[in-house]
């Protein structure tokens, strides 16, 4: 699959795969004058007591995800986002419920990136599963939509970071008319950024909030907790499919992010990182903001026995 910047409208009887020009500094804020979840605190709360158990679907756990052992789910309320009155307050406010729910992460090496994406290639879930629900097995049903961010991790073997979130309730992302008036804030954003033809729009949306729960002092401060826009700086890759959508983040694209994550995979053993993905809100009609899904990952091994992927 040829990887091309989206020009035209979506045609529905084929993927359509994007590349855009991103942006990544896990150590700066996400504006000047941004307030991050750090400068607002956690309260007494302890963050590695801070999960929500994890339901994998029966169809979509062939291959094998990362054992469960490494991953689960932090609560979104963990994490602070926009409040509704934030451009006048500048206030962030503990998230609701994360909006999409997680359930399947794979750790997997490769000899290259596979930036045509784990969800189009035929070996793994996500096709296997499609596979099996036009065969109607009845153990096989899948989600109505699938969001998978990909995190391209450099090295040599380089290594993909995949998160997998069900999207169980599709009026939450389905594009509305102009004349609905009960479209949601977290809607208008969902609708141009899953469904739109606008790479700029994705790239300046897309929001990470890392968060080192327990680890080394230089992981941390080289980390830290700011929400971060990663479209400005990284390249990343957009797969559209009416049953799934797949975000690519090349982390190989920006020096700075390459060394910060080298580092943390030197130290996977003895840390423990959550991340909240966000769309961001910049208009009072798309606040407040609502976590998306969250991840915590819980000291990786990445010596050991890990799942090997081929390019399709």
């Amino acid at each position: 699959m040829v990887l091309k910047k989206r020009k035209e409208k979506k045609n529905d009887d084929k993927n359509k795969v994007f590349k855009s020009s991103s942006s990544f500094n896990s150590i700066m804020p996400e504006s000047a004058d941004d307030v991050s979840s750090e400068e607002e605190g956690y309260g007494d709360q302890d963050l590695l007591s801070v999960v929500t158990s994890v339901r994998l679907k029966p169809t979509l756990i062939d291959p094998p995800p990362l054992p469960q052992q490494y991953w689960t789910e932090p609560s979104a309320s963990s994490f602070n986002v926009r409040g509704a009155n934030y451009l006048k307050d500048r206030k962030k406010i503990p998230s609701a419920d994360n909006l999409f729910q997680l359930f399947a992460v794979d750790l997997v090496k490769v000899s290259d990136p596979i930036l045509s994406g784990m969800c189009n290639h035929p070996d793994e879930r996500v096709q296997k599963a499609l596979r099996a629900e036009k065969a109607g097995r009845l153990a096989s049903p899948m989600p109505p939509f699938i969001f998978c961010v990909n995190i391209t991790l450099p090295g040599s073997p380089a290594h993909h970071l995949v998160m997998y979130y069900a999207v169980d309730d599709l009026s939450l992302i389905a594009p509305r008319s102009s004349s609905d008036d009960i479209s949601t804030p977290f809607n208008k954003l969902a609708s141009r950024f899953f469904f739109g033809d606008s790479d700029e729009f994705r790239d300046s949306t897309f929001k990470l909030i890392p968060r080192i729960v327990k680890g080394n002092f230089l992981v941390k401060n080289a980390v830290g907790n700011k929400p971060t826009i990663l479209g400005k700086k990284l390249k990343q890759h957009y797969i559209q499919n009416d049953r799934f959508f797949e975000l690519i983040v090349d982390v190989a694209s920006d020096k700075i992010a390459k060394r910060v994550v080298g580092l943390s995979v030197g130290y996977a053993k003895t840390l423990v990182v959550d991340m909240g993905f966000v769309l961001e809100g910049k208009h009072k009609t798309t606040l407040p903001e609502n976590m998306m899904g969250t991840v915590r990952l819980n000291n990786i091994d990445f010596k050991a026995d890990l799942r090997s992927v081929k390019q399709p």
